[in-house]
């Protein structure tokens, strides 16, 4: 039996890619602080990692400038070249097609039985809500 193929990054790359969107851009060496004591990557990784991002169109060099001084090229600047809103609901449509059947009621249930949510976070829902339904 193959694997399906996935609708977005892997989930070291979505580590690489939050790094990203909170710093706004990166050196590799950068990415790897950051990612000092992940489960999913390893320093040594990194290179590699943001190189197949790269090569997938995920993350994207900003072009290399001489330093005015010295002529010497500065360390290499990656940028997230992917939205953090559009990748989280490509992922998210992704599992719950994949766990829930295709039924976002389900994920939700399920994710507010999963981790007890405080009352802001319950009342943030419920208007969330109300405006999905003015929308109708």
């Amino acid at each position: 039996m193959g694997r399906q193929k996935r609708a977005g990054p892997t989930d070291a790359e979505l580590e690489v890619l939050r790094v990203l969107w909170e710093s706004g851009g990166s050196t590799v060496r950068q990415i790897s602080r950051a990612l000092a004591g992940s489960r999913l990557v390893s320093r040594t990784s990194v290179p590699k990692i943001v190189q197949l991002m790269a090569d997938k169109g995920l993350v994207r060099r900003l072009p290399m400038e001489p330093h005015p001084v010295d002529g010497m090229r500065d360390p290499q600047i990656f940028v997230a070249a992917v939205g953090q809103t559009n990748t989280q609901r490509k992922v998210l449509r992704d599992l719950i097609d994949r766990l829930f059947g295709g039924s976002p009621s389900d994920l939700i249930m399920r994710a507010i039985s999963a981790k007890r949510a405080s009352p802001a976070e319950l009342e943030k829902i419920r208007r969330h809500l109300k405006d999905l339904e003015s929308q109708d």
